[in-house]
């Protein structure tokens, strides 16, 4: 099933985007919702993005995969990031109700 949805995102340095995607997937029920956090590059060390390398990473194109039954888990990967990033985020949330899905997302900072 194809699918539009709005997007919203604060990172750590309390920087906001918004975007839109479009996806393919199954969601049983409408509507839906999901909340997410993100966490770029592996937890199991402890390198974290700076401000610029962040926002390159959120800005612009992303591929997104995730699956869940209230708890949600999920891969988006960023051919934006730069040379001292992962291009790999991995994701934990919470879906309403159940769903699967793969989507291609397009986001920007909003320069305040």
């Amino acid at each position: 099933m194809l699918g539009f949805t709005g997007i919203l995102i604060v990172d750590r340095y309390n920087d906001i985007y918004l975007g839109f995607e479009g996806n393919i997937g199954k969601s049983f029920g409408s509507p839906s919702g999901s909340v997410t956090g993100s966490y770029i590059g592996s937890s199991l060390d402890d390198l974290f993005p700076d401000q610029a390398n962040t926002q390159q990473f959120l800005s612009g194109l992303a591929i997104n995969i995730s699956a869940g039954a209230l708890g949600e888990g999920g891969m988006s990967w960023s051919p934006n990031a730069g040379d001292y990033i992962r291009h790999i985020a991995w994701e934990i949330g919470a879906f309403i109700p159940s769903s699967v899905g793969i989507s291609a997302v397009y986001s920007v900072k909003i320069p305040w």
